[in-house]
């Protein structure tokens, strides 16, 4: 999995240091580049500029929260299909259709497990790319096919 990911840069939306160098060092470890920033802001620039694969995005933030960034992001008209992973302490149900409501593919609440978190992370780049090929291969002929046999995983990052 390693090898396969090396490629693909997460962008890390955390205003909490010690949060962040938790999240990063499981990343790295399991062979994704970080990329941390601190406010909605720089994560708007940094995804405007391009090359990030998944936004692992803080709801709490200074400035431009998460909320508002997840929804910039998904009006883009280039970006919106971007990989977003929304992390806050806010838990409660509500909360939690908030956030998948404006547009994020998931939702982990603080505190969590980094192996976890990487887990998650390896799975939504896992969806995010085998609907990708999807229509891809149904236009191959190959719409039977059971296409859960792809071990896909998205190295390419957004444009």
């Amino acid at each position: 999995m390693a090898g396969r990911t090396k490629s693909l840069k997460v962008l890390l939306v955390e205003d909490g240091a010690d949060v962040a160098r938790v999240i990063e060092v499981g990343l790295i470890k399991a062979g994704f580049r970080v990329d941390w920033v601190t406010s909605g802001e720089e994560a708007l620039n940094r995804v405007n500029n391009g090359g990030i694969g998944l936004v692992l995005l803080d709801v709490g933030l200074p400035g431009i929260d998460g909320h508002t960034v997840c929804r910039r992001i998904r009006s883009h008209p280039t970006r919106s299909k971007l990989p977003i992973i929304m992390l806050t302490s806010l838990s409660d149900e509500e909360d939690i259709v908030v956030g998948l409501e404006t547009g994020a593919d998931d939702y982990v609440t603080k505190p969590f497990s980094a192996v976890e978190l990487v887990a998650r992370v390896q799975a939504i780049m896992h969806a995010s790319c085998y609907h990708t090929l999807q229509p891809v291969l149904r236009t191959m002929g190959w719409a039977g096919m059971n296409y859960g046999a792809f071990r896909c995983r998205a190295a390419t990052p957004y444009p």
